[in-house]
């Protein structure tokens, strides 16, 4: 919770302010909209996205084949990790106010809880 500078070009002022900031309001990040929880993050991921998407336009087709892997990878990897300030949002929301999917996957362990994710903003 402590890497990098608000004064960080691009993501200090839009990623890492926000996040800082829930740690002297955790529940903030509660009452922000959809574009506010999205937007920054996903402008990131989509910058980071272009580069296996220049690698297939720009490989041959046995480049392509070789790097596929790589490639496949970086993909789901972004895909994965842009879901992370959702994620993060859920776990300072109650569960009653939780939507269906956010329960289901709190109960599956496969996204934090509330009550586990709380213990991190003890002092």
């Amino acid at each position: 919770d402590n890497m990098g500078t608000i004064n960080a070009p691009i993501i200090g002022k839009t990623m890492i302010a926000f996040f800082r900031e829930h740690h002297v309001d955790p529940v903030a990040v509660v009452d922000t909209t959809f574009l506010t929880t999205w937007g920054d993050t996903s402008t990131i991921f989509l910058l980071i996205m272009a580069v296996p998407v220049l690698l297939l336009l720009t490989f041959s087709p046995e480049n392509i084949q070789s790097w596929y892997h790589v490639i496949l990878f970086w993909a789901v990897w972004t895909g994965v990790s842009s879901c992370g300030f959702q994620t993060h949002k859920w776990s300072h929301t109650p569960y009653s106010d939780l939507p269906y999917i956010a329960r289901l996957l709190q109960k599956m362990h496969l996204a934090l809880s509330f009550q586990h994710h709380h213990v991190h903003h003890r002092p």
